[in-house]
């Protein structure tokens, strides 16, 4: 008897354990049934589907005469999806691979042998080498379709245009700046698959085709930016000098027509480096080149950086004697000067104290009128004319004409310039100020500036960017000139430039004249800071002007950085490039 209770109470215990354990499994059921079916449903979803994005092709961009400057080529990339590659496979594999990518075996085989679940062998393959890889059939090959963005000019307004990174996302330049509009909307690719992420032969399919990006027609004429680059390289080379700027631009309605910086960078091969930083104006053989693209990425991050910056609207840098186009132009609206009066140069400025000196202090100017001052970039007369303005005055046409504040071009990277704050400007910051020390500028507001003081007082927005166009040809957006300000009269604007004439036939600017041609401009020689002094041999030379004057059609801007020669002064470096380029540029123009 006792045994039969014995059993008895055995069978109950496991009667008990089983319900118990019914219980928790139809509690479990339940659960995922009611409470996290959903999330399941997803998850099963996700692992039978395979989503794969469609990049969208990019965007061309265009000069103002639909010239391409950057476009977008199919090609593809191979990729190998390792748990469909058999162990026995892979010598065979890495062989036929690299064989027909033309790469090194045991390269390819390394690659196969990882331990990786997906391995990318080669990007940006030609569309010849794709198909004959795809006609193998090789286990786990995978071969997508992409797009790599193209320069068909390499190196042209390299800092304008920009680049792209390797996902297609622009970086820099237009590419940036009009990254809305080029990127596109990607497509997808939804199809059902197996364990092993094989699309199944009877699984329903769907692709959503991606939209490609509208283009942009820049203002840039291409030919002008080509008279402007190879004035800038001959310029870099021939000073020895750290960079060189050129910038060209319609005065009537803030319209760039080159913006050319050198030295540049190929966004084909956005991150080889191609001079020596330090003496970017000298050929280095391959032995050298190969050096600085070899050394450590911390060093070669800080060159790119620079080759990659757009000094035309992000270098900071005084103005020097160019500025005294502002100077007379708001002393001549603001009226401080009475008809026929001279003033007298001796060579240093004792309205204040501070030691400042003309330029020609060793040989004064003696007396001039108002207009030679101008002709001779007198600092005395510049310094009296602000002097007479007070700074406030002064201060507040230096804020109209645009410097410490953006221009908001259609760029990014663009810096704001520097200038003080009126209240903490003493006598002496003010006579400085004049002729061009104590404030900072970019090259795009100095340009700026120079147009609206030719182009009857009104200061323009600049931009690059003429028009959008969808993939039909229809403009979506298109540029219109917007006046910022009204800065000077007609009538000052129109006595500015009879300055600006002489300043040329006459004056300091006498390299820029060209016969036949009415060129108006200013140079100017501004001494660089170094270590927070201003250091001998550390000049920037430079010209700004503009022709025809007596009906301005281009403004230019002529800078050269550090040049590493003896002749340092605008007068003979800036602007004899300066006439060259409007003479090449007026008869493209038919001007």
């Amino acid at each position: 008897m006792k045994g039969i209770k014995g059993i008895k109470f055995r069978i109950y215990i496991m009667s008990i354990g089983l319900l118990l354990i019914t219980l928790i499994m139809i509690g479990r059921l339940g659960y995922l049934q009611l409470i996290k079916g959903d999330e399941l449903k997803i998850m099963a979803a996700t692992q039978q589907t395979k989503d794969v994005k469609i990049a969208p092709k990019r965007g061309r961009i265009y000069d103002r005469n639909k010239k391409i400057l950057a476009t977008s080529l199919k090609l593809y990339t191979i990729r190998c999806r390792m748990v469909d590659v058999k162990a026995e496979e892979k010598e065979s594999h890495a062989e036929i691979i690299s064989e027909i990518l033309e790469m090194d075996k045991d390269e390819v085989l390394k690659m196969l042998l990882s331990d990786k679940n997906w391995v990318e062998i080669k990007r940006w393959v030609e569309k010849e080498q794709a198909d004959l890889l795809r006609s193998k059939k090789l286990d786990g090959i995978i071969i997508d379709e992409e797009y790599k963005r193209y320069y068909p000019r390499d190196n042209f307004a390299a800092q304008l245009i920009g680049n792209t990174n390797r996902d297609n996302f622009g970086e820099y330049g237009i590419e940036r700046s009009c990254e809305e509009y080029l990127a596109g909307i990607p497509g997808r690719s939804i199809k059902i698959v197996d364990n092993r992420g094989n699309e199944l032969p009877y699984g329903n399919k769907k692709i959503y085709d991606s939209v490609e990006g509208e283009d942009i027609v820049l203002t840039i004429d291409e030919r002008i930016q080509h008279i402007a680059d190879s004035a800038a390289q001959k310029a870099l080379v021939e000073t020895k000098a750290k960079r060189t700027c050129i910038l060209i631009m319609d005065p009537n309605n803030g319209k760039i027509l080159a913006m050319a910086n050198k030295p540049d960078f190929n966004p084909n091969n956005r991150q080889k480096i191609y001079y020596d930083i330090n003496n970017p104006w000298q050929n280095l053989d391959e032995t050298k080149l190969k050096e600085i693209n070899d050394m450590e990425w911390s060093k070669k991050q800080n060159i790119l950086y620079q080759m990659w910056k757009n000094y035309s609207i992000s270098g900071i840098h005084e103005p020097g004697s160019t500025f005294k186009i502002i100077t007379w132009a708001t002393a001549i609206e603001e009226n401080v000067v009475k008809s026929g009066e001279k003033f007298l140069c001796d060579g240093y400025v004792k309205q204040v104290k501070g030691n400042i000196k003309c330029w020609r202090y060793r040989n004064p100017h003696g007396e001039q009128t108002l207009m030679e001052g101008f002709e001779n970039s007198c600092n005395e007369v510049s310094c009296e004319l602000a002097l007479r303005l007070k700074k406030e005055k002064f201060c507040k046409y230096i804020s109209a004409f645009g410097f410490g504040k953006k221009t908001n071009i259609d760029l990014p990277g663009e810096e704001y310039g520097l200038i003080q704050n009126v209240k903490g400007i003493n006598d002496v910051e003010l006579a400085t100020m004049s002729f061009g020390q104590g404030i900072c500028v970019t090259p795009i507001q100095m340009l700026n500036a120079v147009c609206a003081v030719v182009n009857g007082g009104n200061l323009m927005k600049p931009g690059v960017i003429e028009r959008v166009e969808n993939r039909q040809g229809e403009t979506i957006y298109s540029f219109s000139p917007e006046v910022v300000k009204k800065v000077i009269s007609k009538d000052t604007s129109k006595k500015m430039r009879t300055f600006l004439q002489a300043a040329v036939e006459e004056g300091t600017g006498k390299k820029a004249y060209i016969r036949g041609y009415n060129i108006g401009g200013k140079t100017g020689t501004a001494q660089k800071i170094v270590d927070g002094k201003y250091k001998d041999g550390y000049y920037i030379a430079s010209f700004a002007g503009a022709a025809p004057i007596d009906n301005p059609q281009i403004a230019i801007l002529v800078m050269i950085d550090e040049p590493g020669i003896e002749e340092n002064h605008g007068g003979t470096l800036a602007a004899p490039i300066a006439g060259q380029v409007i003479e090449k540029v007026l008869n493209y123009l038919n001007k």
